[in-house]
């Protein structure tokens, strides 16, 4: 029930949510907020006057008045072993085998940047096309089909010789 008893009853969902949903703007009261207890699918903004879905925390979407849902310390996530963190951190974690290989599999397609991809060491199963900022599985080489950008596993001199 809004405090001024004319706006009606609003879901126990809408207290404290960051939105006014009484005209009064009673379900938004920062003392009654401080309060308030969020429910258990939510959680309470570093404000402490803010409850929002707990799936909104680090989606890159502020939801907190204060930012706090997005903060990049608590957003940092980690990676298990064998895996790499795509540089905006809210991307998730691909298989290194990923990296470099032609196709983009991070959102900000930081696993193809040509910087990084140079310095990229290429699995021992693998090997670097020539433009030195792609590898693919070694034995694609010379198959028939062009996995490199720039054709390189398909350099007829260097296949010819490999066919030998």
């Amino acid at each position: 029930m809004c405090a001024d008893n004319t706006s009606g009853c609003i879901p126990t969902d809408f207290m404290c949510d960051g939105d006014y949903h009484c005209a009064d703007r009673s379900d938004e009261d920062p003392e009654m907020c401080r309060e308030h207890i969020c429910r258990p699918f939510k959680l309470k903004c570093a404000n402490n006057v803010q409850c929002i879905y707990a799936t909104w925390r680090c989606d890159g979407d502020p939801d907190c008045a204060d930012d706090s849902d997005e903060d990049p310390e608590m957003c940092k996530k980690t990676c298990l072993s064998g895996n790499w963190m795509c540089a905006d951190n809210t991307s998730g974690c691909i298989p290194t085998d990923f990296m470099c290989d032609g196709d983009y599999h991070c959102a900000d397609r930081s696993d193809e940047d040509p910087e990084m991809c140079r310095e990229h060491i290429c699995r021992p199963f693998k090997l670097k096309c020539a433009n030195n900022v792609q590898c693919i599985y070694a034995t694609w080489r010379c198959d028939g089909d062009p996995d490199c950008a720039d054709d390189s596993d398909e350099d007829p001199e260097m296949c010819s010789q490999e066919r030998k």
